[in-house]
């Protein structure tokens, strides 16, 4: 299955549909306030992204947001600002979520299920 990413105007990083996504490294810096999440994914399976660095914005619901999204490995993150949520997780089908180190100490809270509910709850792996 093709996987579409695209930047927005601030560096936000858009993936719809993807499979078996890896990214290393990546910075994630707005120019501007901006209530996007820096990382939004839906409906994407099989993705590793190892060391991001992200700057959000406090009045933003969250840095990451995943929608109906599973087997997802969040490694090395590092939160730079303070924020609300650092991932939020929305879909009844969302499971094998992983967020396996960094630094979130500047989110307020690590990880946000919402919106129908969370395929397999259990499946949230945070290991700080």
């Amino acid at each position: 299955m093709p996987c579409g990413v695209s930047p927005g105007p601030v560096l936000v990083s858009i993936a719809t549909i993807g499979y078996g996504m890896n990214n290393s490294n990546d910075r994630f810096e707005p120019a501007a306030p901006d209530l996007r999440p820096a990382v939004a994914f839906d409906q994407v399976e099989d993705a590793t992204i190892n060391g991001m660095s992200a700057q959000g914005d406090k009045s933003a619901a969250s840095l990451l947001r995943f929608t109906d999204s599973r087997d997802i490995l969040l490694s090395a993150s590092r939160v730079r600002n303070p924020v609300t949520v650092f991932l939020r997780v929305e879909g009844s089908a969302s499971q094998g979520l992983t967020v396996d180190g960094g630094d979130l100490s500047k989110a307020a809270k690590g990880v946000e299920l919402v919106s129908g509910g969370f395929g397999k709850a259990t499946d949230v792996t945070v290991e700080i």
